[in-house]
């Protein structure tokens, strides 16, 4: 689809709720459903909207807790659709290690989906993008980004303050509501790791899906979606081709794709 704002990701979105639905240990709960939610989010973290002066630099003895800084594993991806109802409004879903019981100096891996319905006209997949990273937009954090990639720091303040994953998932629904018009609802999913959690099994997991991601999205222009879960690429030589471990991902979600229905 040559136009990425109108990609619906519908059924993308159903395929994290399987994956997601195999993790042991999530949590989930209403953390930004009602007004009253949201405001409370904006008054207790200093959420700030619009465009921000300057962001918040977390360093040295400073920093609490730090998830997705390489070469941990990260994911960080936008799913928005136009489907009624595929959104639970102001819902988070989290597992792994807290942000308060984060080992000193240890960077764990991070996943953050976040899962936006919209009506038309279609948000832009670029602002989509860099409200997820709260770039300048929340006080005590420190984020770096590259695509489809976050690194997060969080000061000790913040964390004695109180402020754990679901702070983050309440802050990300209430920042994409107060930016974005057409936004109807949103969800957020999160990962982390915990000591036992050596390869980084939740987070890894949603791999295939940023790989499909990536191709909806248009950042591979050699592959094309021709069917539900289906994809072609114009390029024949898979040997020499730099996007091979990406069309390896692929095929684990063409195979689930044929065993579970799109």
């Amino acid at each position: 689809m040559s136009d990425v704002e109108a990609v619906d990701f519908a059924d993308q979105i159903r395929a994290l709720r399987r994956c997601v639905g195999g993790w042991s240990g999530v949590q989930s709960a209403a953390v930004a459903a009602s007004a009253e939610q949201r405001a409370s989010t904006l008054r207790r973290w200093g959420l700030r909207a619009g465009t921000a002066t300057g962001g918040d630099v977390v360093v040295g003895e400073a920093v609490a807790a730090e998830v997705g800084r390489p070469p941990a594993p990260s994911v960080a991806l936008v799913l928005p659709t136009r489907v009624p109802g595929l959104v639970s409004d102001g819902r988070a879903s989290w597992v792994g290690c807290d942000l308060d019981r984060a080992p000193p100096g240890c960077g764990l891996p991070l996943a953050q989906v976040v899962l936006v319905e919209h009506r038309l006209p279609a948000p832009d997949m670029l602002q989509l993008e860099s409200l997820q990273r709260l770039t300048d937009r929340l006080p005590g954090v420190m984020t770096r980004a590259v695509p489809e990639r976050l690194w997060l720091r969080v000061d000790r303040q913040r964390i004695a303050a109180g402020f754990r994953l679901q702070s983050l998932a309440a802050a990300l629904i209430c920042s994409y509501h107060l930016e974005i018009e057409s936004v109807r609802a949103v969800e957020v999913v999160l990962a982390t790791g915990d000591a036992d959690d050596r390869d980084a099994r939740w987070v890894r997991s949603l791999e295939p899906l940023r790989a499909e991601w990536q191709v909806l999205a248009g950042r591979h222009k050699k592959l094309t979606l021709v069917a539900p879960g289906v994809y072609e690429c114009e390029d024949l030589d898979c040997a020499s081709c730099e996007d091979k471990s990406v069309c390896d991902a692929l095929r684990e979600i063409t195979i689930r794709y044929r065993q579970e229905g799109p």
